[in-house]
C-alpha cells in the first residue's frame, strides 16, 4: 500500500507542477484570456493538496507500518474533503472582511494537512518507540 500511495500521489504531484510550470496561458493556446484559463486554472489548483501527500507519502514510506497506517487512515479522509472543498470554494472573494476563495482554501486545507500530519506520525511514532 505504501509503494502504491507514493507512486500514485508522484504521478498526480509531477503532473500538476509541469502543468503549473507551462502555465495556463500557453496549454489554452496562448492566444487571449478565455474560458479554458478558467477551468484549467481551477484543476490544477483542485490538486493542490496532492503535494502534501506526496511529501509525506514519501516520509512515511521509511518508517514503520504502523506509522504509516496510522498517517493514511487520516489522510484518505483529509484530501477528497478538501478537494471537496476547494471544488465548492467561490473563485473570487466578495467579502472584504473573510475573503474565502478558492486558493485561500486551497492554502489552508494543505497547511492543516502539513500540521495534523506531523503531530499524527510524532504521536504514533511516539507511542511505538515507548
Amino acid at each position: 500500500m505504501k509503494k502504491i500511495v507514493l507512486i500514485i500521489s508522484g504521478i498526480l504531484a509531477i503532473t500538476s507542477l509541469t502543468l503549473d510550470r507551462i502555465g495556463t496561458f500557453r496549454l489554452c493556446g496562448g492566444i487571449e484570456y478565455g474560458h479554458c484559463m478558467d477551468v484549467l486554472s481551477g484543476i490544477i489548483l483542485l490538486f493542490f493538496p496532492i503535494l502534501p501527500l506526496f511529501f509525506f507519502s514519501l516520509v512515511t514510506y521509511f518508517m514503520r507500518d504502523e506509522v504509516f497506517q496510522s498517517w493514511w487512515r487520516f489522510a484518505r479522509v483529509w484530501v477528497p474533503v478538501s478537494m471537496i472543498a476547494i471544488l465548492l470554494a467561490p473563485a473570487y472573494a466578495s467579502d472584504w472582511m473573510f475573503p474565502v476563495d478558492k486558493g485561500r482554501i486551497a492554502f489552508f486545507t494543505s497547511l492543516l494537512f502539513m500540521i495534523i500530519s506531523l503531530i499524527l506520525i510524532i504521536r504514533t511514532k511516539w507511542k511505538l518507540q515507548k
